[in-house]
């Protein structure tokens, strides 16, 4: 038997064979219709979206910013401190103990910034970095120093002092960050005394010139500067010898003391050079035996010190020794006209 299907007839189950197309925008989840597609709201908390598929989320590790230890500066923007990690990015960021004032971390990034505002001591903080899968941590010492001293100016290069007397020179200025800490290298002359400002007072007991470097300081840094310390005496007021002309016996023993007044005289001088016999000791004490005789001679006497001088004139005469008990050995003489009168000598 031959059977012939044409185009047009039943079957042999009398139905007609024909193709039919699937609408998929009415019937979308017909079979063939539907094709899945993963987005990132499909993915769990402990998964990472890559793009096509959900993957399992891997903790970060080998957290680090480059750096174990940074200087900073207050008023001076910090240099930013950028993470580095291996695994998946964290999704929280927390420091332990909280940053210096002015310093912060980004909470999205971890990038640590800003400009701190006071100064800190050196301390470690704990920088902790989170995702769902674990956590890392880095460990780093910050330090905020002050702004440096830049320089010190003295209220003058050179400080004068008289000995006994009270001694000040101002607390020098400054430019740059205000000094903490003073410091004289080397110390100061015995009676003065440096204060915690930087400024010098006292009583010096010492005459003298030294040289010293005052040095202003704080964490930042420090700057110098020179200073010349001169001591000198209390210049001499008067000098009194108790008179003013005098007069001498030749070969006889002379002492004139001066008296005086105002700072310590440590030396003397007498102009002209005394006669032949006297001198002046080096308290101004005139002495000695005049061995010439001298007619009324002027001298001027110089007292002076470190601080000064002062002088005063004096007269000087040197005579010769009177005579007294004048006596002849004869007293009484009977002569006549033409007697030799016989040779009678004094005593």
């Amino acid at each position: 038997v031959l059977i012939l299907l044409l185009p047009g007839c039943t079957t042999l189950l009398g139905e007609d064979q024909e193709n039919e197309e699937t609408d998929c925008e009415m019937e979308p989840t017909t079979e063939g219709c539907f094709e899945p597609v993963v987005t990132e709201d499909d993915c769990t908390p402990t998964q990472v979206f890559t793009g096509e598929s959900c993957r399992i989320m891997l903790r970060p590790e080998k957290l680090d910013f480059g750096t174990s230890e940074a200087t900073l500066q207050i008023g001076t923007e910090m240099q930013q401190l950028t993470p580095s990690f291996l695994g998946d990015a964290p999704r929280k960021w927390a420091v332990n103990p909280q940053l210096p004032d002015g310093i912060e971390i980004d909470l999205e990034s971890g990038v640590i910034s800003g400009t701190p505002n006071y100064e800190e001591p050196s301390r470690h903080y704990t920088i902790i970095a989170s995702n769902a899968a674990g956590i890392a941590s880095f460990r780093i010492q910050i330090t905020v120093l002050p702004i440096p001293v830049i320089s010190v100016q003295l209220q003058s290069p050179e400080m004068n002092c008289t000995i006994g007397e009270s001694c000040h020179m101002e607390t020098p200025s400054f430019s740059g960050g205000e000094p903490d800490q003073w410091a004289c290298e080397p110390p100061l002359p015995s009676g003065l005394t440096l204060g915690q400002d930087g400024s010098i007072s006292g009583i010096p007991d010492q005459v003298g010139s030294t040289n010293h470097t005052i040095t202003g300081s704080n964490n930042g840094g420090s700057a110098y500067a020179s200073l010349n310390i001169t001591t000198i005496h209390a210049s001499p007021d008067s000098i009194d010898y108790e008179g003013e002309s005098f007069t001498f016996s030749i070969g006889q023993p002379v002492s004139l003391a001066p008296s005086s007044s105002g700072g310590e005289i440590t030396a003397w001088s007498v102009n002209p050079d005394l006669l032949s016999g006297l001198s002046i000791s080096q308290s101004g004490v005139i002495s000695g035996i005049p061995s010439v005789l001298q007619p009324t001679t002027e001298y001027t006497i110089t007292a002076e010190n470190s601080g000064g001088s002062v002088s005063a004139s004096i007269l000087i005469e040197v005579i010769d020794l009177p005579i007294w008990d004048l006596e002849y050995t004869q007293q009484s003489f009977d002569l006549s006209v033409g007697d030799v009168i016989p040779t009678t000598s004094p005593s």
